[in-house]
């Protein structure tokens, strides 16, 4: 026959370690609410800078004006469409980000904006 005053102890870890993590705080288990532009910031650097530093295949380069020119023409609105659905091969679905939400790629879009001198 068992012990079970073992069986239950084992159980009573084993309980303990299941119900643990939600003790853990937010800033622990990475749930912090993270500044927009800040995120728009890592995910630019993360994944859209692989193309868009040096404008590779046409990718028009943050902070150059006439990059952006003829895109802006049509809206923002029609950038933050083209950056979610693709565009062709040129540009990929959420730009290889599937784990962005819409709005995080709607900030980075703007994080790229921001430094044209032009009115959007």
């Amino acid at each position: 026959m068992r012990n079970w005053v073992t069986v239950f102890s084992r159980i009573s870890i084993i309980g303990f370690l299941l119900f643990l993590p939600p003790l853990v705080s937010a800033k622990e288990s990475g749930d912090v609410a993270i500044d927009p532009q800040k995120r728009a910031a890592e995910i630019y650097a993360e994944t859209c800078i692989v193309c868009h530093a040096e404008g590779v295949g046409g990718a028009p380069r943050p902070g150059i004006d006439s990059d952006w020119q003829a895109r802006l023409a049509y809206g923002v609105e029609e950038l933050y469409y083209n950056t979610i659905e693709g565009l062709g091969a040129a540009m990929p679905p959420r730009g290889l980000c599937d784990s962005c939400s819409d709005s995080e790629l709607k900030a980075t879009v703007d994080h790229m904006l921001s430094g044209l001198q032009e009115e959007r």
